[in-house]
């Protein structure tokens, strides 16, 4: 088993690009996602034709060039569906004497390959592609958009500007902006210089709610005035803190577009070159999707432009800059009355634009240039925390490279017809975790396999499974059916809910804002509400048994209701040292899982009450409710449903309370 060359060591080692280039390329990385090969063309740095052939030496798998991709013949197309390309990342472009000629972002995905050739019944042979022309294939034949985060980051510089006299969202980017023509060949000027066209998808404009002088919005002074409120920056030593303690960007994202009070908003920008890109918001329905496709000129004079070249917050009304009433337009704000937009710098380079709107008629504090000052400075320094970490790791921490067919994974279980295994996930204590694809509906599948058990026990966990089979809830993984391996384990199939865990999202972002945690629990809540009302108990609660489904929503469901997994100590309950788990349990790890996400930290098993009183801005009320909760006499502690009621108090901070005139 060899090792495997770094595609920046195979870049540089050819010359493609100076180690300057790739050090860059590095910190884009850290501080925004994406691959690295993505980041340098954006970048400017590389083509695509030297991705490719980097790759391709990388990894020991012939490139696709670019016109047998995007002049692909037709038939291949309809053995795959656009949503099996996007999901596996690949692309079907020549099929010839039994066997499928597939592109793929990871040719060394094996499960992939072998779920790509029980759905074709075909043998698959990998191409290695750049996601970044892998995109613009999918977006061209299936008409799957393209991310934002294709677009180039360093056009050359232009003051062109166009305003387009029909919507257009990022879609319309190939048409405006491709990367590589269909020869491959880096698109040249003038093409380029539509990249400063504003790219602003319309929206259906909606009309501010009229202001009812009964709902509280404004205050009466003794004066008989109406006094409108502020808002600012809710806690900006408790964002401090959660930016310290990120350990990745999209957490830093969040909790910048959060730190915001009530009757505000914002919206993180990335510059790009000429161009603002959205990368984050709050308050707003608009998906990931429809944020980034807000992309601003930096080229026309506005707050987003003065804050570039003064590297200061600047501050005024937001009649006085029209690219703010399309920001709030296109996220679907009401108007703004105040706006602030603050740089954000990383080893002097303002690398993001964070704007707040002040709804109107609420006004920003007087305090919010020193409160936003010192929020930007944590992000910076968190910035440059995340470019060194990332660095050293890829630099230091090499890659091995695992032969096709060869797992460092127990023997593959055989099951039942029409389940064929495809790959293995994760193993969680005893039981084992494999993908799996049923061919009779090609839909994939998750199977958890158990280690042998005598007869009552099999008995007992075929009928939890018969019964689990009856439950359906939006927040609850399904279970799909059972069975015995052909050596006699005991297996449940559930729903595949992807790998993507709280424990991952806890690991990037160990403090999440608040109302992300709200969001996360009451999803919980509501399922174990439901389960306990049919007689259903979880009894293994963490995060590691919540699937964070789509972690641009938060959409979770809660797995393992009929798998043995044992938590870690601090969700267990006292009592389920020596009996059976009963609903209190669920309702104290959920206690537990609470003191976790507000205090950033697992404490040891034991009392964990006195944790409650160290953590910070929370009310008496609701240090009372965790401590019911994590009550060690199950009888004490509230139920499910009246935690769930009372949650909100328990999440009480500055930035889910109205803001003070």
């Amino acid at each position: 088993m060899g090792s495997r060359l770094k595609l920046g060591a195979i870049l540089v080692d050819a010359r493609t690009v100076t180690p300057e280039e790739l050090t860059f390329a590095l910190g884009v990385q850290a501080m925004h996602g994406g691959r690295i090969g993505t980041n340098l063309i954006n970048l400017g740095f590389l083509e695509v034709n030297q991705l490719a052939a980097s790759l391709s030496t990388q990894l020991g798998v012939l490139p696709v060039r670019v016109n047998e991709l995007l002049d692909a013949d037709a038939r291949p197309l309809r053995l795959l569906s656009g949503e099996i390309c996007e999901r596996y990342q690949v692309f079907p472009f020549a099929a010839e004497q039994g066997a499928l000629y597939l592109a793929m972002v990871d040719p060394l995905d094996v499960a992939a390959r072998q779920e790509v050739a029980l759905l074709t019944g075909l043998r698959v042979v990998p191409h290695v592609v750049p996601e970044i022309l892998l995109a613009q294939a999918l977006e061209k034949r299936y008409g799957i958009p393209r991310s934002s985060r294709f677009l180039l980051s360093s056009p050359p510089a232009t003051s062109q500007t166009v305003e387009p006299s029909t919507p257009q969202r990022t879609r319309a980017i190939s048409e405006i902006l491709p990367l590589v023509d269909d020869t491959g060949t880096p698109v040249q000027q003038p093409r380029r210089e539509l990249a400063r066209v504003w790219l602003v998808q319309q929206r259906a404009t909606r009309e501010s709610p009229e202001l009812d002088e009964d709902s509280g919005f404004y205050e009466l002074e003794a004066t008989g005035r109406w006094t409108p409120p502020t808002t600012g920056i809710a806690d900006p030593e408790g964002v401090a803190v959660a930016l310290r303690r990120s350990n990745d960007h999209k957490a830093v994202h969040s909790h910048l577009v959060h730190c915001h009070g009530a009757g505000g908003s914002a919206v993180l920008f990335v510059v790009r070159g000429d161009l603002a890109v959205a990368a984050a918001a709050s308050t707003t329905e608009a998906s990931d999707e429809e944020i980034e496709c807000l992309a601003l000129p930096l080229g026309v004079d506005s707050f987003l432009r003065q804050a570039l070249s003064a590297r200061l917050a600047v501050r005024g009304e937001a009649l006085a800059d029209p690219l703010q009433s399309v920001i709030a337009r296109h996220l679907g704000w009401p108007d703004a009355g105040e706006v602030c937009v603050a740089p954000i710098l990383c080893d002097d380079r303002v690398v993001n634009l964070l704007c707040l709107h002040a709804h109107a008629p609420t006004t920003l504090a007087p305090t919010l240039l020193d409160e936003l000052g010192h929020v930007c400075d944590e992000a910076g320094a968190a910035y440059a925390r995340l470019v060194r970490q990332h660095i050293e790791v890829t630099s230091s921490k090499p890659v091995v490279l695992v032969p096709s067919g060869e797992f460092a994974t127990p023997p593959r279980p055989t099951l039942r017809p029409p389940h064929v295994v495809t790959g293995f996930a994760a193993q969680r204590g005893d039981v084992q975790i494999w993908r799996a694809l049923d061919s009779s509906t090609q839909r994939v599948v998750a199977v958890y396999v158990m280690p042998k058990v005598d007869e009552g026990e099999a008995t007992r966990l075929a009928r939890l499974a018969h019964v689990l089979r009856g439950f359906s809830h939006p927040h609850v993984e399904a279970v799909l059916g059972h069975g015995t391996t052909s050596d006699g384990q005991p297996y449940i199939i559930g729903e595949w809910v992807g790998d993507h865990d709280l424990r991952r999202l806890l690991d990037a972002d160990p403090v999440p804002h608040r109302e992300r945690t709200a969001s996360i629990l009451l999803q919980m809540c509501s399922a174990l509400f439901a389960a306990h009302g049919r007689g259903l108990v979880h009894g293994r609660i963490s995060p590691q048994a919540i699937a964070v489904v789509e972690p641009q929503r938060d959409l979770c469901k809660l797995a393992g209701f009929a798998v043995p997994v044992t938590a870690a100590p601090c969700y267990r309950a006292p009592e389920l040292s020596g009996g059976v788990a009963t609903a209190a349990a669920d309702v104290y790890a959920l206690g537990a899982l609470t003191l976790v996400m507000l205090s950033g930290q697992e404490p040891e098993e034991g009392d964990l009450r006195p944790h409650v009183a160290q953590l910070p801005s929370l009310s008496v009320n609701a240090r009372e409710l965790l401590d019911a909760c994590l009550d060690p006499v199950d009888r004490v502690r509230p139920s499910v449903r009246e935690f769930g009621r009372d949650l909100v108090s328990v999440l009480e901070m500055p930035a889910m309370r109205r803001a003070p005139s």
